[in-house]
């Protein structure tokens, strides 16, 4: 299999056999590579050389990209579900309609990466340098849309008249709000009493089960 610029055409790599499933590609150099649609399930990249390349609707689930350099690359539409990403360079990238539910973006850069419509619920985030939470749209369901569209309709009130609904919704809400302080870090003045607030709600939410 050929992996080819896709500028000019010209190869940059062969590999054996006709995928790039689980291959390993670690530290090589594959800057504007076409890569569109790829499949590099459980692929070894970790320090590989991507910038610019084009990766959308690139099958990455459980990929190795531990400190590779996709600075520019456009992962519109991939797939990067369960993929470790930690200490990559996403710089720029287009990560826009993006699976990355599961994925490791621990010590990340993101800096102007475009984050619309990807989907980032379980992302792992601590340490992630340059990501703005409140500039990415997300839907109702995600974590962040939760934060941002149900936390006044469920913050206010007698918390001891709500409904179970409106309790569950109230611990996600918590739970989201807990995970972004956790990612800027050195929070522990607001973290300290959120994570005590949702130790007493989920006690009451267990009791409301066991009554």
């Amino acid at each position: 299999m050929q992996i080819k610029n896709k500028k000019t055409g010209k190869v940059l790599l062969e590999v054996p056999g006709d995928t790039l499933e689980r291959a390993n590609l670690s530290d090589v150099n594959l800057s504007d590579a076409n890569l569109i649609g790829a499949n590099l399930y459980g692929a070894n990249l970790r320090y590989a050389n991507l910038r610019y390349a084009n990766l959308s609707v690139a099958d990455l689930r459980y990929a190795n990209l531990r400190y590779a350099n996709l600075s520019g690359a456009d992962l519109s539409v991939a797939d990067l579900s369960d993929a470790n990403l930690s200490g990559a360079d996403l710089r720029y990238a287009n990560l826009s309609d993006a699976n990355l539910s599961g994925a490791d973006f621990s010590d990340v850069y993101l800096s102007d990466a475009n984050l619309s419509g990807a989907d980032l619920s379980d992302v792992y985030l601590r340490g992630a340098n340059g990501i703005d939470l409140s500039s990415i749209p997300q839907k109702e369901e995600t974590s962040i849309g939760l934060i941002k569209q149900d936390f006044i309709d469920v913050a206010v009130g007698n918390i001891l008249s709500f409904s179970d609904e409106q309790l569950r919704k109230l611990i996600s809400v918590l739970e989201c709000i807990i995970a972004y302080f956790e990612v800027r870090g050195d929070c522990d003045m607001i973290l300290n009493p959120l994570r005590s607030e949702l130790t007493v709600y989920r006690g009451m939410m267990e009791a409301r089960k066991e009554s």
